[in-house]
């Protein structure tokens, strides 16, 4: 149902009087004259940092070009900008987005006394110069920050970093009053004038009367400076443009239209208006009726286990306090047997959990009704509030069953619901352990299709006594491994804030691997560098290594030759896709490695962490997190977006950083990994085609290819004890062809997967669908049906379409 929005709420009507007093006011007021315009070719330089330079390049004759500035430093060319960033002329002719910006390396400028630009390839091109000795820097010209709309009523950007360390203050004004405000508390990777730097960033939600399908244009100010891309254009509905069209019979036929326009502009609130939210989107449901009574039983202390049998929907169920048997989490099976054949009899459903708990109204019966209605499930779990120590509490929104996830971290094995057989065929086996009974189908065989995952917050966990956890964790971990003759080391991570481990595989023989360093599009020194980070992989023939090149140094040839290296030389008009299908084809190892020329180990076992993940046959690739210089998280796996992007998740945050729910301190499944270090069995890489060279020549292969080794079963797992940096700071700019090519694989890639776009199984349809994930709430949330990690076959899309 469309939410009824005022036309005419109280903040309204005092914008409203402060536009009628202001448009009053300007009817006084004598008109400013029309600037003169300007005449003749505009370009001027500033310095703006101790490193940086910015200035404007213009052309009154054409407005509309944007000019090509050439760096000077005492005379001599240095670098090239094109002028687009926003700086309007004094004339207000053009669209003011004429600005360029220079940063200078601080070793470099040292030695410079003059620094000059002029316009690239126009010998009739005035020259500007700076004195560096005589001009300090104007930090007033300094670009503050920037902003844009990332849909609905989320608007986010950055903005400089406080000396003080203090979080920067960003406000949002309509018609001269504060409407919004929000700390800048997270951190973004930006570029400028070719060099990159870490600033704090943030996200602004506006308030929710601005829902009312009315374009507007917000100011957004840091102190009393504007961002750049202020004042931003914007425009929202109350629960999306579809809700709205639906609820006009005259427009009903436009829902598809309306439909795309939420998914293109999704809105958004922040986590903390969670309980808005939760009361909007989730009221207290009755639940569905149950034919018959669920059995319920509580593991814990018999005070705390009362607590959660007196939970609000568990009332007229059949209750048990399990007291503990040598752990928090532990109970004898025995009794567990006993209450099941007993007053348990008919309850064809059991929901088990941490005494303490408290499920939320009509949750329980929800879990059970979609256990009922699958066959073929024998586990369902919903989501999680967490408790802090203040009462504050935080939603944990759950993927769909990760299985590495909830191996390593006890967040889903601490309240959930199974079939009554599965239970007692459990118990009797001996299992008598929460996280390990949540796992047990695992060991008798049960694949993907075991565990179902129900959307929407199922229960409220008590503070949790972490030392005891992380301990029973580990001990279920490896009662669970031994079950399938995994032997593994395990060890608890102390730093997280739910119970986590570390787990790490032992291979019995290491597979042999073969790293192919993709140099195709890097310089000899960059594979120099990169072999001497490498030189560690391959001592004592932990790895072989392949060093893929266009065109390479003869010099270069003979030094890999002597080193024992293999050098596998590509066509100048070879695609990214065919070059590393071909050289995986070349090599016979078991497991291949695909490493960027650009990324440097962070730590000596990197590949081993990796490796060590395929001592389950089930594994069908495995990446590690990736970070810039600066320490900002660069990849962390990709959450699939509607229409066929692929954004990297954590993009926001630094190395270090937990993650929303842990997800950064464990290892995790994904649906989809990055292209820059990619490592799998050579035998299902070749299996499948390798990356489809025809489809997805220069972007979006390893997407399709993740895809492909989902579909088959197997898992895309996301090592975060495997770290690599970025060699350098450059930033990576597409040219108009390499962004045709890309929204051409975006296009494929939705037309073969719409249903793994549509709703990434590792994310939480809950959560904020906009270009940074893991960063609030959907408004409206996504669909909250059961949903299981398994995926269907790709769709066909022929050749040339």
């Amino acid at each position: 149902m469309t939410q009824q929005t005022p036309s005419r709420p109280p903040i309204g009507s005092l914008i409203a009087s402060k536009r009628r007093r202001r448009d009053d006011a300007a009817s006084q007021t004598p008109r400013l004259r029309r600037p003169v315009p300007v005449e003749g070719l505009q370009l001027t330089i500033g310095r703006v940092g101790d490193r940086e330079f910015a200035g404007r390049a213009f052309d009154p004759e054409a407005p509309d070009r944007r000019l090509i500035v050439e760096l000077l430093l005492d005379g001599e060319p240095a670098g090239l900008q094109r002028a687009e960033l926003f700086d309007a002329v004094p004339s207000g002719e053009g669209d003011g987005c004429n600005g360029f910006r220079f940063t200078v390396d601080p070793e470099v400028l040292i030695h410079i006394r003059h620094l000059g630009v002029r316009i690239a390839n126009r010998p009739e091109s005035p020259v500007r110069e700076l004195e560096l000795a005589s001009d300090a820097p104007d930090i007033a010209r300094q670009r503050p920050g920037c902003v844009e709309w990332q849909g609905g009523l989320r608007l986010g950007g950055w903005v400089r970093r406080d000396p003080t360390g203090r979080p920067p203050l960003v406000e949002a004004y309509l018609d001269g009053e504060r409407i919004a405000h929000a700390k800048a508390d997270a951190w973004r990777d930006v570029s400028e004038g070719g060099a990159r730097s870490i600033e704090a960033a943030f996200t602004l939600t506006l308030p929710r009367f601005l829902a009312d399908g009315a374009a507007r244009r917000i100011e957004v100010r840091h102190g009393e400076r504007a961002l750049s891309g202020s004042p931003v254009a914007f425009l929202a509905f109350a629960d999306g443009l579809e809700a709205e069209l639906a609820s006009r019979s005259q427009l009903r036929d436009e829902t598809a239209r309306g439909q795309l326009f939420d998914l293109a502009c999704p809105d958004a609130v922040p986590f903390s208006a969670f309980e808005t939210w939760d009361v909007r989107f989730f009221p207290a449901p009755a639940g569905p009726r149950l034919a018959r009574p669920l059995a319920v039983a509580a593991v814990g202390p018999d005070a705390a286990g009362r607590q959660t049998l007196a939970s609000p929907g568990l009332t007229g169920h059949v209750g048990l306090v399990l007291a503990p048997d040598g752990g928090p989490t532990r109970f004898d099976a025995g009794d567990l047997v006993r209450f099941l054949e007993g007053p348990g009899l008919s309850c064809p459903i059991l929901v088990l959990a941490a005494a303490g708990t408290t499920f939320r109204p009509g949750a329980a019966a929800r879990l059970a009704a979609a256990l009922e209605a699958d066959p073929a499930a024998e586990i369902a779990y919903g989501d999680l509030l967490l408790e802090g120590p203040d009462g504050s509490v935080s939603p944990l929104l759950l993927p769909a069953f990760d299985e590495e996830r909830f191996r390593e971290q006890g967040s889903a094995g601490l309240a959930f619901a199974l079939k009554r057989g599965t239970a007692i065929k459990a118990a009797r086996r001996g299992i008598a352990e929460l996280f390990r009974l949540f796992l047990s189908p695992l060991e008798s065989g049960g694949g993907l299709s075991a565990h179902l995952h129900v959307p929407g917050i199922a229960c409220r966990l008590p503070v949790l006594d972490l030392p005891g956890l992380n301990e029973a964790l580990a001990e279920a971990a490896l009662a669970h491994l031994a079950a399938r003759d995994i032997a593994a080391d395990v060890h608890t991570r102390p730093e997280a804030s739910l119970p986590a481990i570390r787990v790490r595989r032992k291979a019995v023989a290491r597979p042999a691997i073969t790293i192919l360093l993709d140099a195709a599009d890097g310089q000899d020194s960059d594979i120099t560098s990169a072999l001497e980070t490498l030189e560690a992989c391959r001592t004592g023939g932990r790895a072989d290594l392949v060093v893929i090149a266009r065109d390479p140094d003869s010099v270069l040839g003979e030094r890999l030759k002597l080193d024992g290296i293999a050098l596998f030389e590509t066509e100048s008009r070879q695609g990214w896709a065919a070059r590393l299908t071909h050289a995986a084809a070349r090599v016979d190892s078991e497991l291949v490695c695909f490493l960027d020329v650009g990324l440097r180990p962070d730590g000596a076992d990197w590949l081993d962490e990796m490796a060590s993940r395929f001592a389950d046959p089930r594994t069908g690739a495995v990446g590690p997190i990736i970070a810039s210089p600066l320490g900002a998280i660069v990849e962390a796996g990709l959450v699939l977006r509607p229409a066929g992007r692929a954004v990297p998740a954590f993009r926001d945050r630094m190395t270090g950083d937990p993650g929303m729910g842990d997800a950064l301190h464990i290892a995790r499944q994904v649906s989809a990994l990055g292209p820059k270090c990619l490592l799998l069995r050579r035998a299902d890489f070749l299996g499948l085609g390798g990356f489809d060279a025809a489809l997805f020549p220069r972007f979006g292969g390893h997407i399709d290819l993740c895809l492909k080794l989902r579909a088959l079963g197997r898992r895309l797992i996301l090592a975060p004890d495997a770290q690599l940096v970025l060699s350098n700071d450059d930033p990576e700019i597409e040219s108009p062809a390499e962004i045709r090519l890309r929204e051409r694989a975006e296009r494929l890639l939705f037309a073969r997967w719409p249903h793994a776009f549509a709703d990434d199984a590792f994310y939480s349809p809950l959560l904020d669908r906009g270009p940074v994930p893991y960063s609030g709430l959907a408004w409206p949330p996504g669909l909250s049906h059961p949903r299981r990690s398994s995926l269907a076959s790709p769709l066909y899309v022929p050749p040339g379409w």
